[in-house]
């Protein structure tokens, strides 16, 4: 039960923090509109491959990490 509690529970925390994180070069007007979206697209687009594939999230974490990349560094 832990295991899901921190997951269902702290998850979407983490996931806000990352939307809203350093200004990504963007001007200030539009920067908190397109993070927003940015972030909520993310979201649900990694869900969608989640749920409409059978793969387990270790292969879907290899499939979008490049070699060296950012991803793979964090």
């Amino acid at each position: 039960m832990d295991a899901v509690t921190g997951l269902s529970g702290s998850g979407p925390r983490i996931y806000f923090i990352g939307g809203s994180d350093g200004d990504a070069g963007l001007p200030k007007a539009s920067r908190e509109r397109k993070l927003r979206g940015l972030a909520a697209r993310t979201c649900l687009g990694a869900a969608k491959m989640l749920e409409d594939t059978n793969l387990p999230p270790e292969e879907l974490r290899r499939r979008v990490t490049s070699p060296n990349g950012t991803t793979q560094r964090h």
